[in-house]
């Protein structure tokens, strides 16, 4: 059709849709070249390595089923952490992939109103 791109129309992303159109890869950076060339950065606070609390509110959370829902969200964190999804940090120039981050602990409050 007129007017679009020579890879294909332009995709709305719907949340819960995946597109069918192929992932493009990204050559590595040239030497001396940053990875992000467009990326400015202004000089903000960057944490380098992000420390992580889950925690979780409500008495609900005791019973048997939510604390096994809580031990599967805190292992999702904990692999996270230790995943290669940390090497967004390095545009920012800080972390070193992964393993950049820690998991600390889980907080369960049980004496917790209703609504905040």
């Amino acid at each position: 059709m007129i007017g679009e791109p020579k890879d294909g129309p332009d995709i709305t992303p719907v949340l819960g849709v995946v597109s069918t159109r192929p992932a493009t890869k990204r050559a590595a950076a040239a030497p001396g070249q940053t990875a992000f060339p467009g990326f400015v950065y202004n000089g903000g606070a960057v944490v380098p390595s992000p420390v992580v609390y889950t925690s979780f509110w409500g008495a609900l959370w005791a019973d048997a089923d939510h604390q096994n829902a809580a031990q599967r969200l805190n292992l999702y964190v904990q692999d996270l952490l230790a995943s290669n999804f940390m090497n967004v940090l390095s545009q920012y120039g800080v972390g070193t992939g992964a393993g950049s981050g820690q998991f600390v602990q889980a907080l369960f409050l049980a004496n917790v109103a209703n609504q905040l």
